[in-house]
């Protein structure tokens, strides 16, 4: 169209078909990136502080903290657990914690243990008087000692109606696991603690019957010198938040003595989509559904247009090698399939949230459902699943907005500059470098100081506080056993990484994106022609469109028209154009 009587400039145009590609494309995707981050929200926190302070509230009220030996843990049991999950005045209609939350079933102490060793060997150790006869073993990790015999020790609850009176070891799977493994981690080893074990269930509601048991359980040896770690489990709702609150304390028992104790609870929203207050957030998780499909699709075709290309002969695997070369595909693909796992996920955890209250519906909680125990602890670890699924693909979404803002003109030139330097070869280099550095500290401190710091007990730990070291937050609380060897080691970190290898990376980048950003522009506007040619194509693709273009030639007369028809033989022409060629 003429403005003021004149034609735009071919720059014009180039400028207009940007700034709507760029606008058009961007909204739609953060409009698609906003519903996602609604519906990632609403799947954890739930835009509100009600959840926590759920949590809270049990935390502050069970104390589950500072013990130092067993019989701190049996004050415990006495001093907090009874008054909080055994009430003394509930309303007639239930058992509840702190008078509002009910608790679901029976609380159930788990225990998992090893079996007796022979001491004698044949070091001169040996000799030395011990505390007792028999050796317990340390546990391990897959257990080698795990006791699975019959308990035939003084504890009798015979003359209770118990479920499991701690008697019989029970498998993951009856105790209501899915999984064997992976369930708690060892807070001093680094090792793992099964679902198995020796199992006590105790009703709720009666505070005389759930004291009686827990004093025989004390003064038995149920809990002896071959029990490794003792669970405490327990599940509780806030029917005013429609969540379930799945409570796990771990009290580990180390073969050298003495206790490490540790705590999960884990919210679990139940109101999902069974509710009118469901439905904005049902409308908005279809719709982010919907819209990622979409994505998906955009991406098989862009796959199937490389397939279809018959240029080059290339395996499947070659084509779809050079399809995650391209520009953010790999990052596309990735955030696709973290996707699909997440709904996995979460329908798996809606399958299992369903089913349980299915089983509480069909169960008198104040009669036979005061004794039996209702596992939420899968629930509970899937519900965590998928909380890091969901950050991780919305981290990574969020990311992929920097895509966007590479069509954008004016800026789209430097935000390419500086994708391109990250992913330079020089910068690549520079960081494997950078990770031998510190991998290579990390070793040296978890061998020197693993034993005497709980910050490098680990090489995981050991990495992050070497990383934070490297940016000014030193750590010295392994000065005192190694008051010689410490202070030179911090020496060499701070010399080999913050002021060497960092002042180093500052200058490869500088340099590579100084040269990047010299070709960033050219590159820029061969990718926007290459858009335009696409967007066209497109259009030719579905239908022959009529247009109408301006004689530019030799002809003088400003009215003079050519109508053409723009079809794909037209286009390729276009494609294929030689200026080199006079005609």
């Amino acid at each position: 169209r003429r403005v003021h009587g004149q034609f735009p400039s071919v720059k014009k145009i180039r400028q207009t078909f940007a700034f709507w590609d760029f606008l058009l494309s961007t909204c739609f995707y953060l409009i698609f990136i906003l519903i996602g981050t609604i519906v990632a929200i609403q799947t954890t926190t739930g835009f509100g502080q009600d959840r926590y302070l759920f949590r809270q509230a049990v935390v502050n009220n069970l104390q589950w903290e500072g013990f130092k030996n067993l019989d701190d843990f049996w004050s415990w049991t006495h001093s907090s657990m009874i008054p909080s999950l055994w009430p003394t005045e509930s309303p007639t209609n239930g058992y509840f914690f702190l008078g509002e939350n009910r608790i679901i079933g029976a609380i159930r102490f788990r225990q998992v243990r090893v079996t007796k060793t022979n001491c004698k060997s044949q070091s001169p150790f040996n000799q030395l008087p011990r505390g007792k006869d028999d050796c317990s073993p340390a546990w391990s990790f897959p257990p080698a000692f795990e006791s699975r015999n019959e308990y035939n020790g003084t504890l009798d609850l015979s003359s209770y109606k118990l479920e499991n009176n701690g008697k019989k070891w029970r498998s993951a799977s009856e105790n209501g696991f899915t999984r064997e493994w992976n369930y708690y981690a060892s807070v001093s080893s680094e090792t793992r603690y099964p679902g198995s074990g020796f199992v006590i269930d105790i009703p709720t509601g009666n505070v005389t019957e759930a004291t009686e048991i827990l004093q025989l359980i004390e003064n038995s040896d149920w809990i002896d010198q071959y029990t490794r770690g003792l669970f405490v489990e327990a599940t509780l709702f806030s029917p005013h938040i429609n969540t379930l609150l799945s409570v796990f304390l771990f009290l580990e028992l180390p073969v050298t003595g003495g206790v490490v104790q540790y705590g999960t609870y884990i919210p679990i929203s139940t109101n999902k989509y069974d509710s009118s207050t469901s439905v904005v957030p049902l409308i908005l998780e279809v719709t982010f559904l919907a819209m990622a499909a979409l994505f998906l699709f955009i991406e098989l075709r862009e796959l199937f247009a490389v397939w279809r290309d018959k240029s080059e002969k290339k395996s499947f695997f070659r084509i779809f090698m050079t399809y995650l070369s391209g520009d953010w595909n790999s990052i596309d693909i990735t955030n696709i399939a973290i996707l699909i796992i997440w709904q996995v996920v979460r329908a798996f955890n809606t399958t299992q949230t369903l089913s349980l209250s299915s089983e509480l519906e069909n169960i008198d909680l104040e009669g036979e459902g005061r004794f039996k125990y209702f596992n939420t602890i899968d629930l509970a670890s899937f519900t965590v699943l998928e909380w890091y699924w969901v950050a991780i693909v919305m981290t990574l979404y969020w990311l992929k907005l920097v895509k966007y803002l590479d069509l954008a003109p004016e800026v789209g030139p430097v935000v390419s500059a500086l994708v391109n330097t990250m992913f330079n070869n020089n910068v690549l280099i520079f960081f494997i470098v950078l990770g031998l550095a510190v991998v290579a500290f990390a070793l040296g401190y978890t061998v020197a100081f693993g034993q005497d710091s709980t910050n490098y007990h680990s090489i995981s730990d050991s990495i992050l506080n070497i990383l934070l070291a490297a940016t000014g937050e030193i750590d010295t609380s392994f000065y005192e056993v190694a008051p010689r060897y410490g202070p030179v080691l911090t020496f060499l970190v701070s010399l080999v990484l913050a002021q060497v290898l960092i002042n180093v990376f500052i200058a490869v980048v500088s340099d590579v994106y100084n040269e990047v950003l010299k070709y960033a522009t050219e590159d820029w506007e061969l990718d926007l022609t290459e858009r335009m040619i696409k967007a066209i194509s497109r259009r030719t693709e579905r239908k022959k469109w009529r247009r109408r273009i301006r004689y530019l030639g030799n002809d003088k007369r400003p009215d003079a028209v050519i109508t053409i028809n723009w079809s794909q033989e037209v286009l390729d022409k276009f494609e294929n154009f030689d200026e080199t060629k006079e005609e």
